[in-house]
């Protein structure tokens, strides 16, 4: 396997350590569904502009679609965090894969490859094993239905952003974050000062501290390791790899809160994606044709 390919997986696997920290931090900070989602995006939207120049050069309508479609990912899984378990909304927006498989052809001249399609079916199959017992209404997931539905359509604007990213690989990826965090930023905290998404409070130190880590760790690191790997994976590899998520999101839930306790049929499907990402992770497949690398110095 090239070190270059094993690198660039890596890069995406903590990619998905970082997003997986997610649903406890939303869980843990005492904001609402609006002002947590308002208050994390500024937090890493600053931070990426602060500390990363390229954040800064690359602007273009393409990067403004993509991050619209970042945008509209993150504001959708916070509400889905603050309405459903966290099980049912990291798993539910893991249907992204799917969607890539779909458009990555059309969009980005990607045809997956028979391992793919094969990779799809154990995942799904792993995906499906948390939705044999179905949960009840608690206090930390009082909606169950409307949050999965609204889950059910940030994994579309996952897949959408994920091939957004890929054909910004030669320039505007990381602009297109900073550029979705600020949008959703200045969408969310408005709507949290009108009282949408539960009650605008002063919050405590520990939520604060908990914003700005969600930001400038959870968010901005998370999306600076996945677009480095997306320079040089395929769209729909890189979509499969971090399905490793939502294995770990709900876990860290359950350690912390112990609520949400995954039941045994969790722990199958669990079990079978940490397998298949294994498995993935270590392809000794050759490198795609089609990376950055390829493009700035073709045959």
């Amino acid at each position: 396997m090239p070190p270059s390919l094993l690198r660039a997986r890596l890069l995406i696997l903590g990619a998905a350590f970082f997003w997986s920290l997610g649903g406890l931090g939303i869980k843990t900070c005492g904001f609402g569904a609006m002002q947590t989602s308002g208050m994390r995006c500024l937090f890493a939207a600053m931070a990426l502009f602060l500390i990363l120049p390229e954040a800064r050069r690359h602007w273009s309508w393409k990067a403004l679609a993509v991050a619209g479609m970042n945008c509209a990912s993150m504001v959708l899984f916070v509400i889905a965090n603050k309405t459903t378990t966290a099980a049912n909304a990291i798993f539910l927006q893991s249907s992204f894969p799917l969607w890539v498989m779909v458009f990555s052809a059309a969009l980005l001249q990607e045809k997956p490859t028979r391992r793919d399609y094969g990779m799809t079916i154990v995942f799904a199959a792993g995906l499906a094993c948390f939705f044999f017992s179905p949960e009840k209404a608690t206090a930390l997931s009082p909606k169950i239905l409307l949050g999965n539905a609204i889950a059910l359509l940030s994994g579309l604007t996952v897949a959408l952003m994920i091939i957004g990213f890929r054909s910004l690989r030669q320039g505007g990826a990381v602009t297109a974050v900073a550029m979705g965090n600020s949008l959703a930023a200045a969408i969310c905290l408005p709507a949290a000062a009108l009282g949408l998404g539960g009650e605008w409070i002063a919050g405590t130190p520990l939520d604060w501290f908990t914003a700005a880590w969600l930001g400038v760790i959870q968010i901005g690191g998370g999306y600076l390791l996945y677009t480095r790997g997306l320079r040089t994976l395929r769209a729909m590899e890189a979509s499969l790899i971090g399905l490793i998520e939502p294995v770990l999101n709900p876990i860290w839930v359950f350690l912390v809160f112990q609520s949400e306790r995954p039941g045994p049929w969790a722990l199958v499907g669990g079990a079978i994606i940490l397998a298949a990402t294994a498995a993935q992770v270590l392809n000794k497949a050759p490198a795609p044709q089609n990376t950055l690398e390829t493009e700035r110095n073709p045959k």
